[in-house]
């Protein structure tokens, strides 16, 4: 790992991190203190509502961390200095897999401590939101392998982000569209088979069902496959440096 480049990193991502991670917070305990609203949060917040925002911050970021800077000729810079493409992708790796790491971290926190607050009828069990958040940051860990493996691939940011930005989109938008089945409306059930997020199962962890330990594990491995093929396809291809 590269200790400079991972503090270049965060200080290129650290405004919009954050700005993400404290709207995503505030959003939460809104909901959570909020009357009434609470119940709400399993399917409208982190159904959609918070993947969504975390989806902003992994389509920008991922295009900054390999192909942006090979667009705007900084890999030419960094690769310059003694250091090998693979210590480049696996330090990105760490800043990327971390910061997500950290934004569900501090909601889980959040949200720990808004339930403190609510009556026992509105309440949450505390492996209930754990495992909510666990499933939160596999599938935005899944949806930011993708992204990551098109910045590995090409050269500039328009095809890179284009590529895995319209794959992010479109998993989220069939999701969505999926999830208007749970209201009553038939034959959309077809468009949750579509999309890696219906692996993220919230009606089975608050149920207690273990189905949803197996379809994480999904989402994990599919993470490291993501991950795997951007970084050895970055290694190996050819950079106009």
């Amino acid at each position: 790992m590269s200790f400079p480049l991972l503090k270049q990193s965060i200080k290129a991502n650290i405004s919009l991190w954050g700005i993400v991670t404290v709207i995503m917070n505030v959003i939460l305990a809104q909901l959570l203190l909020m009357d009434g609203m609470s119940q709400l949060v399993p399917t409208m917040y982190y159904g959609m509502l918070c993947l969504m925002m975390c989806a902003l911050y992994i389509v920008i970021a991922t295009n900054n961390l390999l192909a942006g800077q090979v667009d705007r000729g900084s890999m030419a810079y960094i690769l310059s200095t003694p250091i090998k493409r693979s210590k480049v992708v696996i330090t990105q790796l760490i800043y990327l897999a971390g910061s997500l790491f950290v934004t569900f971290s501090l909601l889980t926190i959040n949200f720990l401590l808004c339930n403190q607050t609510l009556s026992a009828q509105a309440s949450f069990a505390t492996d209930t939101i754990v495992y909510m958040n666990l499933g939160a940051l596999l599938v935005a860990l899944a949806l930011s392998s993708i992204c990551f493996m098109t910045s590995g691939i090409f050269n500039l940011s328009k095809y890179s982000i284009g590529s895995g930005g319209m794959i992010v989109v479109a998993f989220l938008l069939l999701a969505l569209i999926g999830s208007f089945s749970n209201y009553g409306v038939t034959g959309l059930d077809v468009f949750k088979d579509l999309t890696i997020v219906s692996l993220y199962n919230i009606g089975d962890i608050i149920a207690d069902k273990g189905q949803w330990v197996a379809q994480l594990s999904i989402l994990g491995i599919i993470a490291i496959i993501g991950y795997s093929v951007g970084g050895i396809w970055f290694t190996k291809k050819d950079l106009p440096l």
